[in-house]
């Protein structure tokens, strides 16, 4: 079971570094043919939509992590090209690191990996999910206290309340707001 687990990690690295190659290729063929309508991001969007069975913004989002893992979180995409990171915690990394400065990613993503990548306790599971997210957390705000602010100054920007019909006569009620 590892040792698939391992293995899908090494074609989800692969996956995405074409998708960020394609996305790369196409960025190139739009900017140098004035005729597209399209942005480059749309065209990759809806063509690994197509070819990968799945909507346009998920598509997208595999386009984002791709090109995160080419172009910042360089030893992270080797982690997970050996099978040492899979798909969830390459996300979490990537979501954690998003505002960290290029000056300070390289020191982050080294300090985060070391703490990820050591082989876990008997009976535990290492770091995951929202120990890991806290342990950049813990990182970031030593080592880029401005990405900081820069992450908390985006969630504020990116707040929101969405209600949407459901089933039943019910509704859904989505929303990311200050804790205060």
């Amino acid at each position: 079971m590892t040792d698939l687990h391992r293995s899908e990690s090494v074609v989800a690295e692969r996956k995405l570094a074409v998708i960020a190659e394609l996305f790369v290729r196409r960025t190139a063929e739009v900017e140098s043919d004035g005729a597209w309508t399209s942005t480059a991001h749309e065209v990759v969007e809806a063509e690994i939509g197509a070819a990968l069975t799945m909507g346009r913004a998920a598509a997208g989002r595999l386009i984002g992590l791709g090109m995160s893992l080419r172009t910042r979180l360089h030893a992270t995409r080797e982690a997970m090209a050996r099978g040492d990171l899979d798909m969830y915690r390459v996300r979490l990394i990537e979501d954690a690191t998003a505002n960290v400065s290029d000056d300070q990613i390289g020191e982050v993503e080294h300090q985060l990996l070391e703490q990820v990548l050591v082989p876990p306790r008997s009976g535990g599971t290492g770091l995951t999910g929202r120990r890991l997210t806290n342990a950049a957390n813990r990182i970031i705000a030593r080592l880029d206290p401005a990405g900081v602010r820069a992450k908390r100054e985006k969630a504020q920007a990116d707040r929101f309340v969405r209600v949407s019909a459901a089933e039943d006569g019910m509704c859904r009620i989505l929303g990311s707001i200050p804790a205060a």
